[in-house]
């Protein structure tokens, strides 16, 4: 950590790792079928809402609520 900087440089990473992600997407995209296009839309929706239930699942173990 640099002096007066609260970022941890595992944010940084984490920062990177996002923008380079966002990087190959804006590339790959246009070159995808609109078959192909889909099919990463719906497994990035499964992806979320699998997340999102993970998520729910550990704030109930952690408020001993399940």
């Amino acid at each position: 950590l640099v002096a007066g900087d609260s970022r941890s440089p595992i944010a940084d990473v984490h920062e990177d790792g996002a923008m380079l992600f966002a990087k190959i997407r804006a590339e790959v995209w246009p070159l995808l079928t609109a078959d192909q296009q889909q099919k990463v839309a719906t497994l990035q929706t499964r992806m979320r809402e699998r997340g999102d239930e993970s998520l729910k699942n550990l704030d109930e173990f952690l408020r001993g609520t399940n």
